[in-house]
């Protein structure tokens, strides 16, 4: 993320030889390709449509506006430009608090650097828990950690290691609130 930004190493070079020559050029091809690749895939926005051979006489209009009022379109671009850079994208979806809003839920983008999910090792692979996590400014690292059935709060006051479970909630959703996106092998 930081080399696609412009943050290369040869900025923080230091020469050991003839220091007085001292050429630091930085052509950000890696922001080329990113900028490439993500208005190739994604240039359009994501839409939600019903099939046309569809006998359904669900409105989708409904479910568009409440994509549009939680910005997913945006949400979508944030998600893209983390898959492009590392293979994996993370989107949150949780019950929302505002009634003043039409949709019953908000989203957001996830980290892929502070997020990851956790799945069953057999045929189905499926995800028993999702995890977000963050470095406060104490240097404590707090985690939230969901199941299907419970909400966990961690704390580790020594790096990543070593969390202490602080605050178990039950997961009124039924559902992991943490959707993660794999780029395919191959």
């Amino acid at each position: 993320r930081k080399y696609s930004r412009g943050d290369q190493p040869i900025l923080n070079r230091v020469k050991k030889v003839r220091g007085d020559i001292l050429n630091k050029v930085v052509v950000n091809i890696a922001s080329e390709v990113l900028d490439f690749k993500l208005s190739y895939i994604f240039g359009a926005p994501v839409d939600i449509v019903r099939p046309a051979d569809s006998k359904s006489e669900v409105d989708i209009g409904p479910l568009q506006r409440m994509m549009a009022e939680q910005g997913k379109d945006d949400i979508d671009q944030e998600i893209a430009l983390d898959f492009c850079i590392g293979a994996l994208g993370y989107r949150c979806i949780m019950p929302n608090p505002n009634a003043d809003e039409i949709s019953p839920f908000r989203m957001a983008e996830m980290l892929p650097e502070t997020t990851f999910c956790i799945y069953k090792n057999d045929i189905f692979k499926s995800k028993v828990l999702g995890v977000s996590f963050v470095v406060q400014t104490d240097g404590k690292v707090k985690y939230t950690a969901y199941t299907k059935t419970t909400r966990f709060e961690l704390v580790s006051g020594d790096g990543l290691a070593n969390p202490k479970l602080v605050k178990t909630t039950t997961n009124g959703i039924g559902e992991i609130p943490i959707v993660e996106y794999c780029m395919p092998e191959g």
